[in-house]
């Protein structure tokens, strides 16, 4: 706290952190704020994104244009979680007005600076053509990229892809091997389409 009141920001945005979140501290979601806004104030990226989160998830009284604008401040710093927020906005018109292709470039920004999540996000606009011309070959490969750092729900679309040979060879081998990886984080619908030896054991009672 002694770095924080000293203006030391990066003190600043991890004390606005742990009081937003309660870690070591009891949770005080308006001291959080202040702490995140005086970093943001002088540039904080991070700063600016938590406290735009704060305000876009009503954690503070909702207000979605104050978030946006917090966003686009932390996202021209190149903040990948900021820009896939701010792109989300653009979709669906809160907060700014609507402007789908902008928001799939910032999407598209987010997941090419590895962010899983807009990488998953890019796979499904791709599969289904929601805001994109739909290609299941490049929604594979963004598919393949989200599952690779872990994402669940990647792992089990790529690995109904596989299984149906769509957007990439047929292969019931690498569908399966995606089924597990996401049946051993816990989706049942990947549980559900495991096959032959090796199958997960039952939960303990």
């Amino acid at each position: 706290q002694k770095g924080a009141e000293m203006g030391h920001v990066e003190a600043q945005n991890c004390l606005g952190t742990m009081l937003r979140n309660g870690l070591g501290v009891e949770i005080q979601k308006e001291e959080a704020a202040r702490w995140f806004e005086k970093a943001g104030e002088v540039g904080h990226a991070e700063a600016q994104f938590n406290l735009g989160e704060m305000l876009w998830d009503a954690e503070l009284p909702q207000d979605l244009e104050a978030g946006v604008q917090l966003f686009q401040k932390a996202a021209q710093a190149d903040l990948h979680a900021a820009q896939f927020k701010l792109g989300l906005a653009l979709r669906r018109g809160l907060g700014v007005e609507m402007d789908v292709p902008r928001g799939m470039e910032y999407i598209e920004k987010a997941a090419n600076q590895g962010l899983a999540e807009a990488q998953y996000f890019m796979g499904t606009c791709l599969f289904s053509g929601d805001g994109l011309r739909r290609d299941v070959t490049k929604s594979a490969a963004w598919f393949r990229k989200a599952a690779e750092q872990g994402d669940v729900m990647a792992q089990y679309s790529l690995g109904v892809m596989h299984e149906l040979g769509e957007g990439v060879p047929q292969s019931d081998s690498q569908a399966q091997h995606w089924f597990r990886a996401a049946a051993a984080q816990g989706s049942l619908e990947a549980q559900a389409r495991v096959r032959g030896p090796g199958l997960l054991p039952p939960p303990s009672a």
